[in-house]
Formats: structure tokens, sequence, C-alpha cells
């Protein structure tokens, strides 16, 4: 299997060019994918479709969506690879797709917060008007 490993890390770096982290990202996904292959006694070349998504299943717990959708690219292209090489029949994994990225919603401020915000200054001095006007031009932006 190690030979697998590292023809895969020639075919990232040489052929599809990727960045460094990018390469040991997409290793360590394929090495967990094997160990997780070795634990249930599952071939490589026996694998279908049900084992990845059992496997995506078994690692899917609270991780970001963008680490589940970097683990199911790193998947796709280890498939890709390992059907460009001969090392198995069908490729599986293209057919899975990647989660859409859940956007969080930004955090604001509710009025009272904004009313003792734009209080704060002291406006008697200078310097405490200048930071009242700018406050005021950025709550009005």
């Amino acid at each position: 299997m190690t030979h697998l490993i590292e023809d895969f890390s020639k075919y990232l770096k040489f052929e599809k060019n990727t960045s460094k982290l990018t390469e040991q990202s997409y290793i360590h996904d394929a090495c967990e994918f094997i160990e997780y292959l070795k634990q249930k006694k599952i071939e490589l070349k026996v694998v279908k479709l049900s084992h990845l998504r059992a496997y995506l299943g078994n690692i899917y717990t609270d991780k970001e969506s963008s680490t589940m959708a970097r683990k199911l690219s790193a998947l796709k292209s280890f498939f890709k690879f390992l059907k460009r090489e001969n090392h198995i029949k069908d490729n599986h994994a293209e057919v899975l797709s990647i989660p859409k990225k859940r956007h969080k919603l930004p955090s604001f401020l509710n009025i009272d917060e904004v009313y003792a915000l734009l209080n704060s200054p002291n406006v008697e001095t200078m310097q405490g008007a200048r930071d009242k006007a700018i406050l005021e031009l950025f709550y009005a932006t």
C-alpha cells in the first residue's frame, strides 16, 4: 500500500501541480481511508459506493463542511488516480457530490449596544467629538 501512497503523492505533486499543503492533506486523507479499509477488512480493489458512503458517514461528526469537502475531494482524486493506473476497475467516487459550504451569518450589535457605543466618547474633548463623528459615520454607512 505504501507504494500506492508514494505514487499518489508524485501524481499530486507533478501532474496535478498541487500545493504542498494540499498534497499533505490529500495523502493524510487517503491514508485515513486505507486504514478504515484495513479495519473493515475490505480490499481496495473491491471498494463499492456503499463502502465510500459508509466511510464518509463514519467520519462525519461535527467536522466543518469545508473539511468534509476536502476529504471527499481527496478521495475523488485518489480514486481517479487508482483508476488511471489500473489499480481498480471502477471509480465509484466520481458519483459522490461535494457538500455545499455552510455560510455563517455575521454577528451584529443590538440597538442598545449601538447606542452605548455611540454615546461612549466624551464629546467635551476634541478627540471625543472626533471619535463620536467617526462612530456616527461608521453607523450611517
